[in-house]
């Protein structure tokens, strides 16, 4: 997936992202420019590198043209997975680690160029490469959760008295929402470890002991478990 496709989209998108934050403050003229160059240099260095916008460029978005209108936030870096679907979809944490190492290894004097003179128009690309969960597209939020998958059958939405959550009950279902802000069926029993709503956008700790810290909340699961994505009409 292409900046391009990532943020001018009809559909809500949650997007896990190895790179570093900036808040240059574009028109959206300015930002989809941003997303063509940063599409160019990607296919030039041959890797996965996006700018992620928080915010909706969709249809039923209002488009100002006065810089001041617009949410400004953005993460550039390397994309780990997207998915504009509620349903889990699994990531596994040696990617994410990974791919957090290689971010560093960026080309990101270019990154900076495409950017250009930020001065009063926002703050500077950060320095550090971290791990980012970002949500594009209408009613964008987006759900991170560690466990296993499970269905909650029905309107109960909530996950049956067997099976994973006869095993460990103190955890929870996690499940994403669609168009119409419904929880879906399809879901995760385990743990959250990021819940974005309206646009927001956050950290995730990638480290082996954050994730030493989620594999011991899953007890008897822990062997069966992985991180899954989903996205949140929000």
């Amino acid at each position: 997936m292409r900046s391009l496709e990532l943020n001018f989209t009809e559909r809500t998108t949650a997007a896990l992202i190895a790179g570093r934050s900036v808040s240059p403050r574009l028109t959206t003229a300015e930002w989809r420019s941003l997303c063509l160059r940063m599409d160019e240099l990607a296919s030039r260095v041959k890797l996965p590198l996006v700018v992620a916008i928080a915010t909706d460029f969709s249809s039923y978005s209002c488009h100002h043209e006065d810089p001041d209108w617009l949410p400004f936030s953005a993460v550039i870096g390397l994309l780990v997975t997207a998915t504009d679907a509620p349903c889990p979809c699994p990531v596994d944490f040696a990617l994410l680690e990974q791919t957090v190492g290689r971010s560093n290894s960026l080309p990101w004097d270019e990154v900076k160029a495409l950017l250009g003179p930020i001065d009063e128009r926002g703050s500077e690309l950060d320095t550090e490469s971290r791990l980012w969960a970002v949500a594009t597209g209408p009613l964008a939020g987006l759900s991170l959760a560690f466990g296993v998958p499970a269905v909650a059958p029905g309107e109960s939405l909530e996950a049956p008295a067997d099976g994973p959550r006869a095993r460990e009950p103190a955890l929870e279902f996690l499940a994403g929402r669609d168009i119409e802000e419904r929880r879906v069926n399809e879901g995760i029993w385990g743990v959250p470890i990021a819940r974005n709503g309206d646009w927001e956008y956050g950290t995730v700790d990638a480290t082996p002991s954050a994730h030493q810290r989620h594999l011991a909340k899953l007890g008897t699961l822990a062997n069966d478990a992985r991180y899954y994505l989903m996205a949140c009409c929000d």
